[in-house]
């Protein structure tokens, strides 16, 4: 792997963050990959005093969606029970290695609180793999990817965005409320699309007329929205997946005026609990307050706008760059890679977040070079 100057794992408290990791020296099958990938993430919690029992969430990016359900079959030895909840997405590529077929980013909790693996009724077809729907450990909830999926697994309805969106989000509330939440509790949302097109009417008919509806732009929570080239059903439009904290004192979000859907778009910059520990970082971009694209064609130029636009929705829920754990970046060309890493490092001085980069087909907006997400963990109370 390129080195950088961020880690492959990074320990917080009870959470502990895995950069997505891959395997290519695995040969070309899908599945010798994934075994030799979580072989690796089970030697990197080992090192902090962790065990794959204490996964809690994972993502899965596939170069051909075609084997989603060979990751997962090849992942079934290593979750022989109480499985973590799962989002699969296909990706372009490795931001690393050309050869990767698979690269999984996993979030484990090591806390005394029981490990709650919740699946509803209407998502019964997750038993077939080594898949919960969410878990959920002391006030988090980490709600796999969801599908517009029928009991039996079928995608229904075929075709529709918007109606698939809004059967995801119809998951998301029934995990939720298995868990003792629901969408207030929400710090943020990613959605995978296989057409990254499909982005915008969900947003505009689903998430904002619905699940944001009357909802102050003070308290919203973040979102990140990344096109793919598949996903785990054939027919699926859309997966989306969730962080929740049911820790009291309400959500508090923080959309500073550099970000272009301030006022525009029911999104934070930055969201948390007033009494949660974890913050999550909407998907920046290179985007300018008039919705212009910032520094057209030019990789480092669009880093340097998105890690500003981080640093400023951070200051404004009580965090830094150095409160960061966690960073997801999706790149439309891997090669930009690391001049967006050099770029990052003066930003982040001695922290060093589990860094996972992915290539994807498609970003919200033509221009955008970059998208880039993070989590922060910090110790105090937003008071």
């Amino acid at each position: 792997m390129t080195e950088s100057p961020f880690t492959a794992i990074r320990r917080a408290g009870d959470l502990v963050f895995v950069a997505g990791q891959i395997a290519p020296e695995a040969g070309g099958d899908v599945a010798a990959q994934t075994a030799a990938v979580l072989t690796r993430v089970e030697e990197l919690l080992d090192g902090v005093d962790a065990r794959l029992s204490d996964v809690v969430d994972v993502t899965a990016f596939v170069k051909d969606p075609r084997w989603c359900a060979d990751v997962l079959d090849a992942a079934r030895p290593f979750f022989p029970q109480d499985p973590p909840a799962w989002t699969l997405a296909g990706f372009t590529g490795s931001a690393w290695a050309p050869g990767a077929l698979v690269m999984i980013r996993v979030t484990a909790h090591t806390g005394a609180e029981p490990k709650r693996c919740l699946t509803p009724p209407a998502q019964a077809w997750r038993s077939r793999y080594p898949m919960s729907s969410a878990v959920a450990k002391g006030p988090l909830v980490f709600v796999g990817g969801q599908l517009a999926t029928k009991p039996d697994g079928t995608v229904e309805p075929p075709f529709d965005h918007v109606a698939q969106s809004r059967a995801c989000y119809a998951g998301l509330a029934d995990c939720l409320k298995e868990a003792g939440g629901d969408f207030s509790d929400v710090l943020g949302f990613t959605s995978f699309h296989e057409d990254i097109r499909g982005a915008l009417p969900t947003m505009d008919e689903v998430y904002t007329k619905e699940i944001m509806a009357g909802v102050d732009l003070g308290t919203v929570a973040t979102t990140s929205h990344l096109g793919s080239t598949g996903l785990l059903t054939r027919g699926a439009l859309g997966t989306f997946h969730a962080l929740a904290d049911l820790s009291p004192g309400g959500r508090v979000g923080n959309t500073p005026d550099s970000i272009w859907w301030k006022g525009v778009l029911p999104i934070a910059g930055a969201t948390r609990k007033r009494r949660g520990r974890v913050i999550t970082v909407a998907g920046q971009v290179a985007c300018n307050p008039d919705g212009s694209i910032h520094a057209p064609g030019d990789p480092d130029r669009q880093a340097v706008y998105i890690f500003d636009c981080m640093r400023e929705a951070l200051e404004g829920v009580g965090a830094g760059l150095g409160d960061v754990v966690e960073i997801s970046s999706f790149h439309k060309d891997p090669r930009s890679l690391p001049g967006v890493l050099s770029v990052a490092a003066p930003y982040f001085g001695d922290n060093r977040p589990a860094w996972t980069a992915a290539a994807v087909p498609g970003l919200w907006m033509e221009g955008y070079l970059h998208e880039i997400a993070a989590t922060a963990v910090v110790s105090d109370d937003l008071t």
